[in-house]
């Protein structure tokens, strides 16, 4: 039972991931760039 929600976690963590990756190509590709300096 343990691995199956472990599965299921990591396939939600995945997607999380892939909807940031496709969010910072976006911004990219439009030419929005986010100012790094003052994200740190």
């Amino acid at each position: 039972m343990l691995s199956k929600i472990q599965d299921g976690a990591l396939r939600i963590d995945l997607k999380a991931l892939v909807r940031l990756c496709e969010s910072l190509r976006e911004q990219l590709l439009d030419g929005d760039f986010i100012d790094w300096e003052e994200v740190y």
